[in-house]
């Protein structure tokens, strides 16, 4: 079935990127998307994602609306709050957005600082649960709410003898879990959840949106704290979550006759944006965020689950743009801004691209291209696709085209694939500027 969400709908399964099952395609949800104004309630996680006083970060209210998200977001989140002070976000919110009372939508990650005071669960837990559901009760009065499950928080990450010190959370090791955010989740969170936004939970599995399965698979975003990090990568990470979920995208929907573009350029990781060629930026030494949650699709259409992690290159330039495409066969990639900008790796530095959230069956062939300008020579990059075809990427003067192929592969059971780029031998430089998945 086609919703026009971007996904043909089938039965969802066990997926990588979250964790819901159902033998049935989820339903569209009505009034995410068009929801006059999406306020997000939280503390300094959400804050250093969203900001705060009533505004958001810009571009991060650009990936919103990229992303389908019709109203304005704004940010009440303040560093340090617990539960209790979210209950007096919410209030103000409700003042400051009267006018459209009814029509809102509140995005809630709240009560880290609460585990934080009171851990091991169950400590404090009697006051989180009272104080969540008075939120969540004064919320759904009047509007609707995503509460969201807590990130993974690394306990004593910073501390000398970590992980073998008592309540140490350590992400290698499930078993203490126990110490942490998750029991706060699982006993309180998802219930009300349950009670009060029951479409964002499938029935005896995580939230459609999880931020603790983020942060337990990309814990390299937190800083030495083991808490705190993630910045725009979070944001992006739960408005494209909810983005699918209010479009009916179920995690291993196939995305059969669909195509994923990306450009690639050296620059800051917030400023990038999703279109139908997806602008990727990111610093040259893998940090800033350089983990991407959503996308667009060629034709438009949203891609709520992918997610694209940059790994670290050496640096970027510009090359040619449309002096470039007589030596690109496939015209969809006749992008002057994609073929003006590369990144690129030298010596033994090797750069690992994943593309992951991905519908585990489906087949991809996998495009790459590279910029080029006449001066060019030694700048040849051997391109290997998930441990095995290797292609030679070779925009240099004397080469026929900048374009490679891969043969088709079959996404397997991680949702992921890999691309590894390495200076070819004699090469000084391996240059990338574009890639292109069609699934079939």
């Amino acid at each position: 079935m086609d919703i026009g969400s971007g996904y043909s709908l089938s039965a969802c399964t066990l997926a990588q990127d979250v964790s819901y099952s159902g033998p049935q395609p989820l339903a569209p949800l009505v009034g995410i998307l068009e929801a006059q104004k999406v306020i997000i309630i939280g503390a300094s996680i959400t804050e250093a994602a969203f900001e705060t006083d009533n505004v958001v970060n810009a571009n991060v209210a650009a990936h919103a609306a990229a992303l389908g998200f019709t109203g304005t977001v704004v940010s009440y989140a303040q560093a340090g709050d617990r539960i209790a002070q979210g209950i007096e976000q919410a209030a103000a919110a409700k003042l400051d957005h009267a006018a459209s009372e009814g029509s809102n939508l509140y995005i809630a990650h709240i009560g880290g600082n609460n585990v934080s005071a009171h851990r091991p669960y169950p400590g404090g837990e009697p006051e989180f649960t009272n104080q969540y559901t008075t939120l969540l009760a004064n919320i759904t009065a009047t509007d609707k709410i995503v509460p969201l499950p807590l990130t993974k928080r690394l306990y004593g990450i910073g501390e000398a003898g970590y992980p073998a010190n008592p309540n140490d959370v350590d992400n290698a090791d499930p078993n203490t879990d126990q110490y942490g955010s998750l029991p706060y989740n699982e006993n309180a969170i998802y219930p009300l959840i349950d009670i009060y936004a029951p479409d964002w939970r499938a029935v005896g599995q995580v939230p459609y949106v999880d931020p603790y399965g983020f942060i337990e698979r990309h814990p390299d975003l937190l800083t030495s704290d083991g808490i705190h990090g993630a910045g725009h990568a979070f944001a992006r990470y739960v408005l494209s979550k909810v983005a699918a979920r209010a479009l009916g995208q179920g995690a291993q929907d196939s995305r059969a006759g669909k195509t994923l573009m990306y450009r690639f350029s050296v620059g800051a990781s917030p400023t990038t944006a999703i279109a139908p060629i997806n602008n990727i930026i990111a610093y040259a030494n893998g940090a800033g965020y350089p983990v991407f949650t959503g996308a667009q699709f060629l034709d438009g259409s949203v891609d709520g689950h992918s997610v694209l992690r940059m790994g670290t290159f050496n640096n970027g330039g510009s090359g040619a743009g449309a002096d470039a495409f007589s030596r690109i066969a496939d015209s969809r990639f006749h992008d002057v801004d994609m073929l003006s900008n590369y990144i690129y790796v030298q010596g033994s530095n090797v750069l690992r691209i994943t593309i992951g959230g991905l519908a585990v069956g489906d087949t991809v062939t996998a495009t790459a291209v590279a910029g080029h300008s006449a001066a060019w020579d030694a700048r040849s990059g051997d391109l290997t696709l998930n441990e095995g075809e290797v292609l030679t990427l070779n925009p240099q003067s004397d080469a026929a085209s900048n374009q490679v192929v891969f043969q088709p592969v079959t996404v397997p059971a991680s949702g992921e694939i890999n691309f590894d780029l390495a200076v070819s031998a004699g090469a000084t430089y391996g240059l990338l500027s574009g890639l292109g998945l069609d699934f079939s």
